[in-house]
């Protein structure tokens, strides 16, 4: 469970295994559909930024209103004044204050270190940086707003550009209150060119011909379509929703139902209310067009965090005979949205105000225990599966998987959290830490394993403790954590002993090992390690003896025992092939690649370089691509091929500026 590269290093030195992982980078979202009647909007945002007296602007209003639309539109227009760009930063699915830093360094790439704190490295990537930020969805994490003054104190370029309900109320702050769309004044009958020119119409309108090709404005439905829009006050959600009733109902017909249902909601005028009631009556109204299986399924389809597959939703609604047509159903009425998966697997999301009021319903029937049970019953189904096949040929696909699962996984622990499920929470934990770990997550998963241990409920000598020990120790040791990472390990390996789990006996030793290396306790680390090995080799379990045998194998190699480390090293990569592993190949395969540059043997090199590379890519791992193109250009430039090796180096140079590896930055430009 150890590795070599050259990045940054001598050719052979190595690198633990727990310094791997991959940090995505940030794309600016394309809205499939234009923007209308923001103009002003735009212009007057835009002069805000443009001023150089406000660094940070939040676009204020309710849900719906169209502040994140606002933004990325005015993010796509200025990105190419800012010399670093524009960084957009969902925060809807995050509800903990202290992970606002680890999201925005994750979306720009910015991996997290063994011994600082996240903020402390994120303004240090920022300080010098002219960015923009674009941070979406505040108002549920509004207490990281000081930490966001100071980070702009500390960091005279950067500028951010937020979306919130509710202002962040400090000092520096523009305020910038998104109004509703323009809609038609009670003028009496206008011609259908002049309510035409009102955006609110236009947004109808178009809506509307999405749901019915053949609609247009005309002079029989062009008062029913300014009444709608007047109604609903002209925030264009609820446009968008009765919009797509228009497949089933004329505007006259929307009319009449709308006014019924805003009347009796409201009850009183309608400027005294919050605009959120607004949004609400519009949801409401969808909601109440629904069949009575539509209605039951939309109030659970509330507990999914992040979106759901069709297989979840047969699961946890509970509804396996009409969940197709239901779903669509859904769909239609604009209360569920396709969201796009890379795998291919149909995918479907809430927008988050409509998600609200599902779960609004939802608890006001008395629902939601039992659907947020189902929906813990589901993914800790989820998780325990990942486990066993993270080791094997599913790997890269369950990494996938978790990753894009990760937001219902935080939904989970947040429910078992809230109902002391202490022992379900760890076991969790426990079953995902290695996709935390080789994604990156090392400060939630951390946080997370750190205030599950602690609770009083968590004591007992029990699997589920050991496993979210054994967890955190790797955790802390990515984080260059030690002697915490060797309490930990130790304190779960006692407990498996008690149980009689050798499996889990196995992997504690294991990661003892690796910490042991980290330290540069060598011999007390092949101790250990050999221990693993022979528990590995009694249970006949290929992965656990090929990543015994790779710690083996890398101990010899800091010890410049070649032979021997070659010998362990080969033999890992069989057990790890005859595993399906291509994690544990990858940095075997890297070992051997660093060697055989120090050896001269350059064929042999880049063969292995290129093989180790190939399943980083599969694994998505781009914290090592840079190490394996450093490696290959240093080999094709012992071998005068510079072209190639500055193609290599020039690789390596992209991809750790995408994640903010300033070491291998450094390394990647001295080597260019």
């Amino acid at each position: 469970m150890a590795s070599s590269s050259p990045s940054g290093r001598s050719p052979g030195t190595l690198v633990p295994f727990t310094e791997r992982g991959t940090m995505p980078s940030s794309l600016l979202p394309v809205p499939l559909t234009p923007l209308l009647g923001r103009d002003e909007e735009i212009a007057r945002i835009r002069a805000v930024l443009d001023s150089g007296e406000t660094r940070l602007v939040t676009l204020t209003g309710p849900g719906g209103i169209g502040k994140t639309r606002l933004a990325l539109k005015v993010a796509a227009e200025v990105k190419d004044d800012f010399a670093h760009g524009v960084c957009f930063v969902p925060l809807a699915s995050i509800h903990d204050a202290g992970l606002v830093a680890p999201a925005i360094a994750r979306t720009l790439g910015v991996r997290e270190s063994k011994d600082r704190p996240v903020t402390q490295i994120l303004t240090e990537f920022l300080r010098e940086r002219h960015l923009l930020l674009v941070l979406d969805n505040l108002e549920q994490v509004i207490a990281a707003a000081p930490w966001m003054s100071g980070l702009l104190g500390a960091c005279p370029r950067l500028k951010i550009l937020a979306t919130s309900r509710t202002p962040l109320r400090v000092r520096g702050e523009q305020r910038l209150p998104i109004p509703p769309l323009p809609v038609p004044g009670h003028v009496g009958r206008q011609p259908v060119g002049t309510l035409s020119a009102y955006a609110s119409v236009t947004l109808f309108v178009q809506r509307a011909h999405a749901v019915q090709p053949a609609f247009e404005l005309t002079e029989a439905n062009a008062d029913a379509v300014a009444e709608i829009c007047r109604r609903l006050d002209g925030l264009p959600l609820a446009i968008e929703l009765a919009a797509a009733r228009v497949s089933i109902l004329s505007p006259a017909a929307l009319l009449a139902r709308l006014t019924d249902r805003l009347v009796l909601l409201t009850g009183g005028p309608r400027d005294a209310l919050p605009r959120l009631q607004t949004m609400r009556n519009a949801v409401a109204w969808s909601y109440d067009l629904l069949s009575p299986g539509e209605r039951a399924l939309f109030r659970r389809l509330a507990v999914f965090a992040g979106g759901f597959t069709l297989d979840a939703v047969e699961t946890v609604a509970n509804i396996k005979d009409r969940i197709l047509d239901d779903v669509e159903a859904l769909v239609d009425h604009s209360l569920l949205t396709h969201v796009p998966a890379e795998n291919g697997t149909p995918r479907f999301g809430m927008l988050e105000t409509i998600r609200e009021y599902a779960l609004d319903r939802l608890v006001a029937g008395g629902e939601e225990e039992a659907a947020r049970d189902a929906h813990a019953a589901y993914f800790l189904d989820v998780a325990s599966e990942s486990e066993r096949a993270m080791k094997g040929s599913g790997q890269v696909a369950w990494l996938d998987r978790l990753e894009i699962e990760h937001d219902n996984l935080r939904a989970v622990f947040s429910w078992l959290d809230k109902r002391d499920r202490i022992e379900e929470a760890m076991t969790l934990a426990g079953a995902i830490w290695f996709f935390r770990w080789i994604r990156g997550y090392y400060t939630e998963g951390r946080t997370q394993f750190e205030t599950l241990l602690a609770h009083p409920d968590a004591q007992g000598r029990t699997i589920p403790r050991a496993s979210a020990l054994n967890g955190l120790g790797i955790t802390a040791l990515s984080q260059g954590d030690h002697a915490r990472s060797l309490e930990s390990h130790n304190e779960a390996l006692t407990i498996f002993k008690e149980h009689g789990d050798r499996e889990n006996q196995a992997l504690a030793l294991l990661c003892t090992g690796a910490t042991l290396m980290a330290r540069g306790d060598l011999d007390h680390a092949e101790a250990v390690s050999a221990q693993s090995l022979s528990l590995a080799r009694s249970l006949d379990d290929p992965w656990g003896i090929s990543a015994a045998l790779g710690n083996l194998g890398a101990i010899e190699l800091s010890r410049n025992e070649l032979e021997q480390g070659s010998a362990l090293i080969n033999e890992s990569i069989a057990f790890g092939r005859r595993a399906g592993d291509r994690w544990i190949v990858s940095l075997n395969l890297a070992n051997l690649a660093g060697m055989a540059v120090n050896r001269g043997n350059h064929e042999q090199a880049t063969a292995l370089a290129e093989e180790s590379n190939g399943l980083v890519r599969e694994l998505g791992d781009k914290r090592d691509l840079p190490n394996g193109s450093l490696l290959l250009g240093e080999i094709a430039q012992k071998q005068d091929d510079f072209a190639g090796a500055a193609r290599h180096y020039q690789e390596a140079l992209a991809v750790s500026r995408e994640t903010g590896d300033k070491r291998l930055i450094a390394y990647s430009l001295m080597s260019l």
